[in-house]
């Protein structure tokens, strides 16, 4: 075989050999190649797994984070909460050891007032009564009609305690329509725990009922001309018992209309002894202390005796007064309706002796809730010769805004009869009549305000 065939055979077996090498390493490459494919799709796979779980974690970060500002806002507002409930409790306690320790303060409550514990309370009050009144008589020539303005009423004054609620104190006082001052209640009054009261110094007489009535809350412009028999102002001391259904009182005094009088005076009447009983029936006392049967209260029967004995002083003439003076009344309320029934008795003893009566009906009806109706008849003899009896019906209406605190009235009377100079009274109105006169019309219009 020469070179060139053995060369051949060489290249020929080599070339022979190296194919299959070429093929092996060729198919672990496709292999390999084949893996990594799958591998970048596992990779694809879980980079997409690992996207969707990053999603999800930033979802339910922002949900933890949302959960976790509500938390913290609902926190604050808890704290705010608990704050607010410490503060308001801090407050209450403090206000309450103020009040204890004799702390002040002060606003409106029926009247303003100022108080210190229950050491001391000062209430100050006040009433404007502004009339316009016009009064027809028959038969008085070019002088029967007369009217105009006046101020009824201006009064202030000062109520409360002092040391504790059962030592209280009244002052009232003010001006009348003659522009006269005139000093009313100023009194001391003690109340014990048994329900005995001791009263000093100058107060109503505990007598007439329609006088007992504050003037702040009368039912209509003016009482009744039968109040003469029992409105007065004495000085002196009462006794009272004011307990469960029974009041009662017993005063000693300086007698009938003694105000504000020195004690060595001459014809100060000498002694004066004064005492009433009331029995609640049905109802609570503080109904009692108006006229009005409002709506809505429950129903009230109180019924009412008084007496009165009275003697001069004597020494300064040649027969001293003597007067036995008493009194019946009844107050109902039901329902919107009001009832006072009262008779009265007045004997005097004097240089002309006189047995005079005198009987008042009057009634309330609420036609609305703030609007009242009134009717009043008064009678009275005055056992004077040639006087004819008191004889007048009074009928009126009022409005009322927050009850006794502002109001407007307007009332007519009529008179059956002459109004005698016994019975005649500026302050009401009424003038006295001629011999023969009758028919005496008053009409009145008033507007108040009760602070």
């Amino acid at each position: 075989m020469g070179r060139m065939s053995i060369a051949a055979a060489i290249i020929l077996a080599t070339g022979m050999g190296a194919v299959p090498v070429l093929a092996e390493d060729q198919s672990d490459l496709v292999t390999v190649q084949q893996r990594v494919a799958e591998m970048e799709k596992d990779l694809t796979s879980m980079r997409s797994q690992l996207q969707s779980q990053a999603a999800q974690i930033r979802i339910q970060d922002s949900q933890l984070r949302l959960y976790d500002e509500q938390s913290r806002a609902a926190g604050r507002a808890t704290d705010v909460d608990k704050v607010v409930r410490e503060v308001m409790a801090d407050a209450n306690e403090r206000s309450r050891l103020l009040a204890d320790s004799g702390g002040a303060n002060a606003g409106y409550n029926n009247g303003f007032f100022i108080t210190s514990g229950e050491g001391f309370t000062l209430r100050i009050r006040g009433l404007l009564m502004t009339r316009y009144t016009y009064d027809h008589q028959q038969g008085s020539g070019g002088d029967g009609d007369r009217g105009g303005f006046e101020l009824a009423r201006t009064r202030f004054g000062f109520f409360g305690n002092v040391i504790d609620p059962s030592w209280q104190f009244v002052l009232w006082t003010g001006y009348n329509a003659d522009a006269g001052t005139t000093l009313l209640d100023a009194y001391i009054k003690k109340t014990f725990d048994n329900g005995v009261t001791l009263t000093v110094g100058q107060y109503k007489l505990p007598f007439w009922r329609e006088w007992l009535i504050s003037e702040t809350r009368l039912p209509m412009s003016e009482r009744s001309l039968l109040n003469r028999y029992g409105g007065s102002y004495t000085q002196g001391v009462m006794l009272g018992y004011e307990k469960d259904q029974l009041h009662a009182y017993a005063s000693v005094s300086d007698g009938i209309n003694a105000l504000n009088a020195n004690a060595l005076t001459e014809d100060v009447e000498g002694v004066a002894l004064t005492g009433r009983i009331e029995w609640l029936a049905a109802g609570k006392w503080v109904q009692y202390s108006d006229f009005e049967a409002w709506p809505g209260d429950e129903p009230l029967v109180v019924i009412g005796a008084s007496a009165h004995y009275q003697n001069g002083e004597y020494g300064t003439s040649a027969q001293e007064t003597e007067i036995l003076r008493w009194n019946l009344d009844g107050t109902v309320k039901w329902k919107k309706l009001s009832v006072l029934a009262a008779v009265t008795g007045n004997y005097q003893d004097a240089v002309d002796s006189l047995d005079q009566y005198g009987t008042l009906v009057q009634l309330g009806y609420f036609l609305t809730d703030n609007m009242e109706a009134h009717l009043r008849y008064e009678w009275g003899r005055s056992d004077i010769a040639g006087e004819e009896d008191l004889s007048i019906v009074t009928i009126g209406v009022d409005r009322h805004w927050a009850k006794h605190q502002v109001r407007v009235v307007f009332d007519i009377g009529y008179a059956f009869n002459s109004v005698s100079p016994f019975w005649a009274s500026q302050q009401a109105g009424w003038r006295a009549d001629a011999d023969g006169e009758n028919g005496q019309i008053v009409v009145r219009t008033q507007f108040e305000l009760n602070f």
